[in-house]
């Protein structure tokens, strides 16, 4: 697994010049048929890109705030809970 880190992932959806470079690790990582994640996606922009660019996973505060374990399970109880009801 190949992680790059939040100061690579930070604005790269405005930056050509990290772009280019995460770019370039993301094609040698495919060609290694190794995994790709992506740490410190905080906003929208940055994890759209990064799915454009075939990364493979993305982590960071734009999914969810760090917490505990129980914190964490009780959010994911009540995501489901409200897609059950919608559907």
């Amino acid at each position: 697994m190949i992680k790059l880190d939040r100061t690579l992932i930070e604005r790269i959806h405005a930056d050509p010049a990290k772009q280019a470079f995460v770019s370039g690790l993301v094609r040698a990582a495919k060609l290694a048929q190794t995994v790709v994640l992506a740490e410190g996606v905080e906003v929208w922009q940055e994890a759209l890109w990064l799915q454009q660019q075939g990364v493979d996973l993305i982590q960071g505060f734009l999914l969810h705030r760090p917490g505990s374990v129980e914190d964490v399970s009780m959010a994911l109880s009540r995501l489901r809970e409200t897609a059950d009801g919608a559907a």
